[in-house]
């Protein structure tokens, strides 16, 4: 899927919110082991990164929430 296809939304924005705020938690690479191109399509399919279970649960809530399909 092209660039070119994606639509920026206010939950595309949230989402990315919560990938960044991941991101930054974890210290780790999003989807090591994707390609680019397949990472969309998986996402779409509800792959999310996994929480550590040491973070505290009110981050945890805010992140499943900006994954969420609402």
């Amino acid at each position: 899927m092209a660039a070119a296809e994606y639509q920026s939304s206010t939950s595309a924005d949230v989402f990315s919110y919560g990938i960044t705020l991941w991101q930054i938690a974890s210290r780790a690479t999003l989807y090591p082991r994707l390609y680019p191109e397949d990472v969309a399509e998986k996402v779409k399919n509800g792959f999310r990164p996994k929480l550590v279970p040491a973070w505290p649960a009110a981050f945890k809530q805010l992140l499943a929430e900006c994954w969420s399909y609402d």
